[in-house]
């Protein structure tokens, strides 16, 4: 039943739950990123040099155990994700600056990672050893979910824009439910791992993210970024994509418990997340009431 869920219906969420994102943009609104390379370039530099740096200084000062500062750092390592598109397509940010940022950041973070992972290793576990992701199969996942079913949403908005704004919001709406859901039925069914100092770690993690969020917003206002692109440049730095930070500690380390943060960070980053979206309305909100008295005048 496990691999049911989690080798077919979950592959097909995601892949729905892209194209219906991919419903709501242009090749315009691509080419229009990348003409404006400053917000691109911004984020890029925050999460693959600054983020990192973040990581270790946390993981420093809360004196957590050397197995679960390890794990502070992968956090900080781990780029942004589809989840992070998603909550960014909620908000109303920039949907293709985030999903642009997450393409980037994730080809880069094939070569960048094993180089924090083994300074995370020789710094709080006084060992080395050498990670190497395979490139190929950590590439195929961003290609096969992310890419290849926005690609298909855009397509069809270019030729079919009044099918796709007619069923857009159904389409996204119902495949989030059902990737929501299955992460619940798999966390849940999962055998839970009792850490001493969990209080510490949550502390550690909510922390990481605030740092991490309040950076970008004031990398983003020093840029004189859009509210738009500023709403994308936070959200990529809330939510991440922990699963390749949970292959390497589990799979390569061989340590769950350096997984630990990884797990918890997937629930403080959702709950940011929705704290960003509901900010963000409120402002657009606001920001569309006071546009009708503007003109009055």
């Amino acid at each position: 039943m496990n691999a049911l869920v989690t080798e077919i219906v979950l592959p097909l969420g995601l892949f729905l739950l892209m194209i219906g994102m991919g419903l709501s943009l242009k090749l315009s609104d691509f080419l229009r990123v990348f003409r404006e390379k400053w917000p691109v370039t911004l984020g890029v530099l925050s999460m693959l040099i600054v983020l990192p740096g973040l990581g270790f200084l946390m993981a420093s000062m809360f004196e957590l155990p050397p197995e679960i500062a390890v794990g502070i750092v992968l956090v900080a390592t781990c780029p942004g994700g589809m989840f992070s598109n998603l909550m960014t397509d909620y908000a109303r940010g920039n949907l293709a600056l985030s999903i642009t940022l997450t393409a980037v950041i994730s080809t880069i973070y094939v070569f960048t990672i094993p180089f924090w992972s083994d300074l995370a290793i020789a710094r709080f576990l006084a060992t080395e050893a050498e990670i190497g992701l395979p490139f190929i199969q950590t590439l195929a996942p961003l290609v096969l979910f992310v890419l290849l079913p926005i690609a298909i949403g855009v397509l069809i908005n270019t030729r079919a824009p009044s099918w796709a704004q007619r069923w857009r919001g159904m389409v996204k709406n119902t495949a989030a439910i059902i990737v929501f859901a299955i992460m619940i039925f798999v966390a849940t069914s999962q055998d839970s791992e009792t850490v001493e100092n969990l209080p510490a770690i949550f502390i550690a993690v909510i922390a990481l993210n605030l740092a991490s969020v309040a950076f970008a917003a004031v990398v983003g206002w020093l840029g004189r970024l859009s509210a738009r692109d500023m709403v994308a440049l936070v959200t990529e730095h809330a939510v991440r994509q922990e699963g390749t930070g949970i292959y390497i500690a589990v799979t390569l380390l061989g340590s769950t418990t350096m997984a630990l943060p990884l797990l918890l960070n997937s629930m403080v980053g959702l709950l940011l997340s929705l704290i960003i979206i509901l900010l963000s309305r409120l402002h657009q909100a606001r920001k569309g009431e006071a546009q009708p008295s503007e003109s009055a005048r």
